[in-house]
């Protein structure tokens, strides 16, 4: 009796471990919020202005600067978008077609974005002596882009986490289309294009 008491309360003790680290760790994924998403969250008053609506193969970008009207403070950045892919659809409750949520990019990421996309479109052009290879590059925000030989494509994709009913954190991943790897220069020119935009506006 006494060791099937030990036991349980053994049991128990991992148990509740196992959920503090479960919470540590769904509190580390969810909280990962861009410099514009915590501003949208912390201002009770603010404006968002859209200026322009780009498309590239898959991905839609939004060029927005919000300013929060009691400090009149402001914040540039891209939203993008993608057709929703049946896989997520099940998370989303979207439609098939529709557009789903890749993220938000703040201004200061879009220098490091494009120098990675230029990489990929340099490295693409040396021959390499393997089967097939692919190259990813992911933002702080999460916003993934892969291109591999194997197919020869370009897909844009982001991890979201969510909690389930049992309090368990889990993910599912969202893809855009498959778009050409000479996309990637369309991708370049929207984002230079997008940070311009946006400072001319922050001031």
């Amino acid at each position: 009796m006494k060791k099937l008491f030990l036991f349980l309360s053994m049991l128990i003790v991992c148990g509740l471990a196992s959920a503090q680290n479960t919470a540590t760790e769904s509190q580390e994924l969810t909280n990962k919020e861009t410099k514009a998403e915590q501003f949208l969250r912390k201002s009770t008053l603010f404006r968002e202005d859209t200026f322009i609506k780009m498309h590239v193969d898959g991905v839609t970008a939004y060029v927005k600067v919000a300013t929060d009207l009691v400090t009149n403070q402001k914040i540039g950045y891209c939203y993008f978008e993608t057709e929703a892919d049946r896989s997520a659809l099940f998370f989303t409750g979207g439609k098939e077609g529709e557009p789903e949520s890749l993220g938000y990019l703040d201004v200061e990421e879009i220098d490091d974005m494009i120098l990675a996309i230029n990489k990929i479109l340099e490295d693409s052009k040396v021959k390499k002596d393997v089967k097939y290879y692919r190259i990813n590059y992911t933002t702080e925000s999460g916003i993934n882009i892969r291109y591999s030989t194997e197919d020869r494509k370009v897909y844009y994709s982001k991890e979201w986490y969510y909690t389930n009913s049992y309090g368990i954190t889990r993910s599912y991943t969202l893809y855009s289309p498959s778009a050409s790897l000479k996309s990637l220069s369309k991708t370049v020119a929207m984002l230079e294009k997008a940070k311009k935009i946006i400072n001319d506006n922050l001031n």
